[in-house]
C-alpha cells in the first residue's frame, strides 16, 4: 500500500476545509425562510434641542375702571388702552421686562369737567414676571412692576401734565397657539402717587384692568 506524503495530506485537508466554508453557507441561503444576515445600521445621531427663546413681545389691549382720585375727583369712567412689554429671560421661568401703558380716560357723563377736556394717564415699567406651566399648551404668570406715571391735559389748545411714581401687578393665563406664540387674559392692578406740585395734595391715580393680548418669543 503506498504511503501519501504528510505535505499532501496537509494540502488535501486545506482544499477541503476551504471546499466546506464556501459550500456550507451557499447551502443554507438555498433553504426555504433562510434570512441572511446583515449587520445593524450605526444608531442615528439624535437632533440637538431647539434653544430656548429669550425675548418675548406683548401687545394687549385693556379696559380699566378708575380707582381713588381719579373716579372720585376727575369722575373718569371705565377707559380704553394698549400696553406693550418687552421682556428678557434671566433665569427658568422669569424674565426682566420694560413695558409702556397708554390708557384715554374716559369722563363720565355727568362730569362737572367741560366736554373738550381730555385727559390720559401713561405709565413707563420695569418689572418681573414668573410663569409657570399648568397644561401642555397653557401657562400661569404673574407679574409686579415699579413705573413712572403721568397725567397729561389737553383743553382749548393747551397742554399740561404731572407725573409721580407707583406700582403694580398683574396676573394671567397664556395659551400656547404653537411654541413661539400665545394668546392671553390677564388683570391688573397699579396705583401711583402723582405730585400736583404744591398746588394741593398729590392725587391717587389707581386703575383695576383687564386685557386681552398676544405675545411672541424670539
Amino acid at each position: 500500500m503506498t504511503s501519501v506524503p504528510v505535505a499532501g495530506r496537509l494540502e488535501a485537508m486545506r482544499t477541503l476545509v476551504g471546499i466546506v466554508l464556501v459550500v456550507l453557507p451557499a447551502t443554507a441561503l438555498a433553504q426555504p425562510g433562510a434570512t441572511p444576515y446583515y449587520a445593524a445600521p450605526p444608531p442615528a445621531a439624535v437632533a440637538p434641542a431647539p434653544p430656548t427663546p429669550k425675548v418675548r413681545l406683548e401687545v394687549s389691549l385693556l379696559a380699566a375702571s378708575p380707582k381713588g382720585d381719579m373716579e372720585q375727583q376727575l369722575d373718569a369712567d371705565t377707559s380704553g388702552g394698549i400696553g406693550v412689554q418687552v421682556g428678557f429671560l434671566i433665569a427658568p421661568n422669569l424674565d426682566l421686562f420694560a413695558g409702556y401703558r397708554y390708557i384715554n380716560v374716559e369722563l363720565k357723563d355727568d362730569s362737572a369737567l367741560p366736554e373738550d377736556f381730555e385727559l390720559s394717564h401713561r405709565e413707563l415699567q420695569v418689572g418681573l414676571r414668573y410663569t409657570s406651566p399648568i397644561a401642555p399648551s397653557a401657562n400661569l404668570f404673574f407679574e409686579g412692576n415699579i413705573h413712572s406715571a403721568k397725567l397729561a391735559v389737553d383743553f382749548q389748545d393747551t397742554s399740561d401734565s404731572v407725573s409721580g411714581m407707583g406700582f403694580g401687578g398683574r396676573a394671567g393665563l397664556i395659551f400656547m397657539a404653537d411654541s413661539k406664540i400665545g394668546l392671553g387674559v390677564a388683570g391688573s392692578y397699579s396705583s401711583s402717587c402723582i405730585s400736583t406740585e404744591g398746588e394741593g395734595e398729590d392725587l391717587e391715580d389707581a386703575w383695576l384692568s383687564g386685557d386681552v393680548f398676544v405675545s411672541a418669543w424670539f
